[in-house]
């Protein structure tokens, strides 16, 4: 049941072909919709998912960085827009994933069912000004030292920081240690962004 909702809504792929993940995501002025109403849930979850990098690919950070910028936190911009000013949303989040041979990013979000259009124009707004507008030099120091801390934390332990190595050893041919995965991050621009 759940294979054929997910290809009347999204199509169907044949098993091995991979889908190109070059370039900035399109965004589609008609979102593919699918409604399921439930008895006694009156709220609505709504997910929007964008072609992303691998995890070899030269922007893959600077894809991470946007991520953050965008959706990561209570001083992201989607936070503060569709939460703080305008009231559209209970809970944001979002995801970034990247293998060897696809990526995405997907944003979700939890709403009442009569803000969807409006919050779906303000994710696209939001993501259009990113692509037109300078990004101010306090987001991007301020992402930069998330990424930072959120990398040094992942490395905590012993444990952590063996998995944390093994799987990026297995999804990136070039990773050479934490303190050089730093300077990935370290050396994205705001134009990379």
């Amino acid at each position: 049941e759940t294979l054929l909702i997910i290809d009347s809504t999204l199509g169907k792929m044949p098993a091995g072909q991979m889908m190109s993940n070059r370039g900035a995501p399109v965004i589609s002025p008609k979102p593919t919709r699918t409604v399921q109403k439930r008895d006694g849930i009156s709220q609505a979850v709504l997910s929007m998912v964008w072609n992303g990098y691998t995890s070899d690919d030269e922007l893959r950070c600077a894809a991470y960085l946007f991520k953050v910028l965008l959706s990561d936190g209570r001083l992201s911009r989607l936070w503060q827009n569709l939460r703080q000013k305008n009231a559209l949303v209970y809970s944001t989040s979002s995801f970034l994933v990247r293998q060897k041979s696809f990526g995405y990013f997907s944003i979700t979000t939890g709403l009442s069912t009569e803000n969807i259009d409006m919050a779906i124009d303000e994710i696209q707004g939001e993501i259009k000004k990113l692509a037109e507008e300078p990004i101010h030099d306090d987001d991007i120091i301020r992402i930069k030292n998330m990424v930072r801390t959120s990398l040094v934390f992942e490395s905590d332990s012993a444990f952590d920081l063996a998995n944390y190595y093994a799987s990026k050893i297995i999804s990136d041919k070039d990773f050479d240690g934490l303190d050089k995965e730093l300077k990935k991050y370290e050396s994205v621009t705001k134009e990379d962004i």
